[in-house]
C-alpha cells in the first residue's frame, strides 16, 4: 500500500515525460526489483523489437530527469557523468518500477505475471508483452488457455524473470509472431522444438542441457542468440542476420564450405582448439568484440597460442578480446621467443584481457604500443617474469590496469608511460614490492611490503590520490583506506580500518569492466566502458525523482 500511495504523487511526473522517453522508460520497469540491467542487454532487446532510438534517450532519463538509477563503471565519483557511457547497469526504484508495470500494462506494452489471478481476461487481451514472475504458471492449464485466447497472436515478447527455475516447463502457447525470448531462469533437458516454428524471433535467450538442432537454421531472422547448450551445430552458419552470439564454453565449429557471418559483432564464451581458430576467424570479418577459450592438451606447447595472435591482428574491426586459457598451468619452463612481431595485435584494440597465457614481460610492449587502447585486465599469470620495464611513452591512452596472481616483484613504469592511468586494481600479487603510481590504487591480498609502499605515496601537482589496500599476511587481515592531495594541509588525510575488511571490500567497490553478458552471473568483464566484477560493485545514485526543471 505504501509504494502503491508513493506511486500515485510521482505518476504526474511521468506523464510530463517527452513521449520518446517514456517507452524506453517503462521498458526498464520490466525487469524484477533490485535487478541491475546491463545496458547493452536493454539496448539488443529494443533492438530486436524495433524500439530502440539512440543513447541520448537514455542518457536524458538517467542524467537530466534523474529517474534511473545507475552504476558507474569507474571508481572515480568526481568523473563527469554527462557520457552515458560512463554507465554499466541500471535499474528503478520501486515506486518508478510500479509506476512503470502499471502504465506499461494499460497501454499493452507488457504485463506482468506473478499469480494466476494476474491473467484475467481484461488486462491480458492484446497485451504486446508478458513478463513472467512466477515460471510455473505455464504448467497450469487454465493460465495457458487464457493466454491462447487472449494474447497469443499480440504477444511480441516472452521474459521469464526470477526466480530460477530448475524443472522443465512446456511452453505450448502458439506465439506465431513472437519476436523475442529471454528464458535463461528456465531449464530446458532438451531444446524446445516449439520454438522452431517461431519464424519472426530475433532474440532468443535459453538454457538447455540437450543438443542444439540442426533445424534451428530455420529462425532465419535471428539477431541475437545466448544459449547454454551441450552442442552448437554447423547450421548457425546459414543464419546471416545473427549479429550477437554468446555460447558459454562450447565449441564453434566451422563448415568445410565456404561460409561466413558479414553481420556478426559479439561472439563470446566459445570454446577452440589453436588449430582451428583461423578457420574459425576467417569467418567473422566484421566481429567487433571476440571472448574465446582455449584448452590445451597437458603437454601441449604454450609457444604455439602465438599463431591465434597472428590471425587475430588481421581483424581490423576488432575493439574488445577477451583470451583465456581455461586449464592453465604454470610452467616456468615455457620459453617464449622474444623478437620484433613475436606478438600481433589488432591496431585499433581498445579492451584487452589476457589469462593464463605465460608471456614475457617483455612482449608487453607491443601491447603497450597499441594506440587506442583504455582498459587492460591480465589474470592468471598472463605474463610471468619478475620485474617488468615498460619503454618510455608506452600505454598512451590505457585508463585501467587489472593485474590479479602474477609472480612480478618489480614493476618500473618507463618516462611518459602510463599518461592517463587513473585506474590500478593489484590482487594476490604475492611478490609484488614497488610498483608505479596511478590516481586510484586498489590492492588486494598483496605484500605488505607494497601495501607500506602505497600508504607512502604523494600525488603528484595538481591531483589528487586515492589508495585502497587489503592484506591477509598478517594475524588478522587489515585494509585501509588512503586519499591525499598535493596540498601538505591534506597529505596526513588517511583512515585505518583494522579487522573489518569487508568494510571496505563488500558490495561498495568497484572493478571496471563492461558489456552486455545479460547477467548470467557472467564473466566479470570490465572497465571504463565495458564490464564491472560481477560480485563488486558500486552504485551512484541520485535521490531526485522529478524532472530538474520542476
Amino acid at each position: 500500500m505504501h509504494i502503491i500511495k508513493i506511486s500515485k504523487v510521482l505518476l504526474p511526473s511521468y506523464r510530463y515525460l517527452p513521449e520518446r522517453l517514456k517507452m524506453l522508460f517503462l521498458f526498464i520497469g520490466v525487469f524484477p526489483q533490485d535487478y541491475y540491467t546491463p545496458i547493452s542487454k536493454i539496448i539488443l532487446m529494443l533492438k530486436a523489437e524495433g524500439l530502440w532510438g539512440n543513447w541520448d534517450c537514455l542518457r536524458e532519463l538517467a542524467i537530466d530527469y534523474s529517474l534511473v538509477l545507475c552504476s558507474m563503471k569507474s571508481v572515480n565519483k568526481n568523473i563527469n557523468k554527462k557520457y552515458i557511457g560512463e554507465f554499466k547497469t541500471c535499474r528503478l526504484h520501486s515506486s518508478w518500477q510500479h509506476v512503470c508495470r502499471v502504465e506499461a500494462s494499460k497501454c499493452k506494452f507488457y504485463h506482468v505475471l506473478n499469480k494466476l489471478i494476474d491473467a484475467k481476461e481484461e488486462v491480458l487481451k492484446g497485451q504486446r508483452g508478458l513478463c513472467l514472475e512466477n515460471n510455473i504458471l505455464f504448467s497450469t492449464k487454465e493460465f495457458c488457455n487464457s493466454v491462447r485466447l487472449n494474447c497469443s497472436f499480440s504477444t511480441r515478447s516472452l521474459l521469464f524473470y526470477w526466480p530460477y527455475h530448475q524443472y522443465p516447463i512446456s511452453i505450448d502457447v502458439s506465439f506465431r509472431l513472437i519476436r523475442e525470448i529471454d528464458a535463461l531462469k528456465l531449464r530446458f533437458y532438451t531444446f524446445p522444438d516449439e520454438i522452431l516454428s517461431l519464424v519472426q524471433l530475433k532474440y532468443l535467450a535459453l538454457t538447455c542441457n540437450g543438443e542444439v538442432p540442426a533445424t534451428i537454421s530455420k529462425l532465419f531472422n535471428l539477431r541475437a542468440l545466448i544459449i547454454h547448450p551441450s552442442y552448437v551445430p554447423i547450421e548457425i552458419w546459414d543464419m546471416q542476420e545473427l549479429q550477437h552470439i554468446e555460447i558459454l564454453g562450447k565449441s564453434l565449429v566451422a563448415p568445410p564450405h565456404v561460409a561466413s557471418l558479414k553481420n556478426l559483432k559479439t561472439l563470446v564464451g566459445v570454446n577452440a582448439s589453436i588449430c582451428t581458430i583461423s578457420e574459425l576467424l576467417r569467418r567473422i570479418p566484421n566481429i567487433r568484440k571476440f571472448g574465446i577459450q582455449i584448452e590445451l592438451m597437458p603437454n601441449e606447447d604454450h609457444r604455439h597460442l602465438l599463431s591465434c595472435f597472428g590471425c587475430i591482428s588481421t581483424l581490423e574491426s576488432l575493439k574488445i578480446l577477451k583470451f583465456s586459457i581455461t586449464n592453465p598451468v604454470v610452467n616456468h619452463g615455457n620459453v617464449f621467443l622474444v623478437t620484433r612481431g613475436s606478438l600481433k595485435l589488432p591496431q585499433g584494440l581498445e579492451k584487452f584481457h589476457l589469462s593464463g597465457m605465460g608471456f614475457p614481460w617483455e612482449y608487453m610492449d607491443v601491447v603497450g604500443s597499441l594506440p587506442y587502447l583504455r582498459v587492460l585486465k591480465l589474470r592468471s599469470y598472463a605474463f610471468q617474469g619478475s620485474h617488468w620495464e615498460t619503454q618510455q611513452g608506452r600505454f598512451g591512452s590505457l585508463k585501467f590496469l587489472l593485474m590479479e596472481e602474477s609472480d612480478l616483484v618489480q614493476w618500473k613504469p618507463g618516462y611518459g608511460s602510463f599518461a592517463r592511468l587513473s585506474y590500478l586494481s593489484m590482487k594476490h600479487c604475492y611478490k609484488l614490492k614497488e610498483i608505479g603510481m596511478p590516481a586510484f590504487l586498489d590492492q588486494r591480498g598483496c605484500n605488505p611490503l607494497a601495501l607500506t609502499w602505497a600508504d607512502q605515496l604523494r600525488p603528484s601537482v595538481g591531483s589528487t590520490l586515492r589508495v585502497i589496500a587489503f592484506s591477509s599476511f598478517y594475524n588478522k587481515p587489515t585494509t585501509f583506506k588512503s586519499e591525499s592531495a598535493d596540498d601538505e594541509e591534506e597529505n596526513n588525510d588517511i583512515e585505518e580500518i583494522i579487522d573489518c575488511p569487508m568494510k571496505l571490500f563488500g558490495q561498495t567497490s568497484v572493478e571496471e569492466d563492461g558489456e552486455c553478458t545479460y547477467n548470467h552471473e557472467d564473466e566479470t568483464e570490465e572497465d571504463y566502458t565495458e564490464e564491472i566484477s560481477d560480485q563488486m560493485m558500486s552504485f551512484e545514485e541520485d535521490g531526485r525523482l522529478m524532472p530538474k526543471h520542476q
